[in-house]
């Protein structure tokens, strides 16, 4: 495949990648605008999966950016489900896994996270899920909805475990719940939200406390 020059580049998808495209584009910026990602969604809020797994809201809401026409509207040339494999800084050289070459003058890299499995056999197993991504979302929304049309015919959805008590574990779990599974949060943390709550808020003074309880 031949060797192809980009001006600027982002890697990216999701919100920060949005966002530095937008903000190339309001400081002036008229060239070309290239935008690589590895899935062929446009930009996707993680933090409402939940929301959309439990069907309280739907899939185009996920999307706060809008749909494909995103890209069009502020002349980005998108390359979805296109895998950067490799990035030289030096010779700002661009490879992407099916086996495309760039050269290009600048690139931001904005590719946001992704979820972190521990060390533990069997997590990829089937029904294991994880929950960051859009495809994330819309398996654990498959699930639920299996688990409900079980629940309806009758039977007990069973046990469900949930590994982490973050925000989006939590949310997990009180829709794998709502569904009517028996739900297990596990954290390897002493606190729920390990990442927000400091250790000390969970911690209870009996002196401090009421008679009923209150503080």
């Amino acid at each position: 495949m031949s060797r192809r020059s980009l001006d600027l580049v982002v890697v990216g998808n999701g919100a920060a990648a949005a966002e530095a495209a937008l903000a190339i584009r309001g400081a002036g910026y008229r060239g070309d605008l290239d935008l690589f990602a590895d899935n062929p969604h446009p930009p996707y809020n993680p933090m409402l999966g939940t929301y959309y797994a439990s069907s309280v809201i739907p899939m185009e809401q996920c999307f706060p950016y809008g749909g494909p026409e995103f890209y069009d509207r502020h002349g980005i040339r998108a390359h979805l489900g296109t895998r950067v494999a490799g990035l030289d800084p030096v010779a700002k050289d661009l490879t992407t896994a099916d086996g495309g070459r760039f050269d290009y003058r600048k690139c931001l890299v904005a590719s946001g996270a992704a979820s972190v499995f521990p060390p533990v056999p069997g997590l990829d197993s089937p029904g294991v899920l994880a929950l960051r991504s859009f495809d994330d979302a819309v398996r654990l929304k498959n699930a639920v909805d299996a688990l409900k049309a079980h629940a309806a015919a009758g039977h007990r959805p069973g046990r469900g475990l949930v590994l982490g008590a973050s925000f989006a574990g939590l949310e997990v779990a009180a829709v794998l719940g709502k569904a009517g599974m028996d739900v297990c949060i596990v954290e390897r943390e002493a606190t729920v939200l390990p990442l927000v709550v400091l250790a000390t808020l969970n911690e209870v003074d009996d002196h401090h406390l009421g008679p009923n309880g209150a503080t």
